[in-house]
């Protein structure tokens, strides 16, 4: 279960810094 959940935390990290980078793109 804590594995689970610690990939589903990474999961999310990437998929932010994902929304991140397309931001960045799309500023600059």
């Amino acid at each position: 279960m804590l594995l689970h959940s610690q990939l589903t935390q990474q999961r999310s990290t990437i998929s932010t810094h994902i929304t991140e980078c397309r931001v960045y793109k799309h500023i600059y």
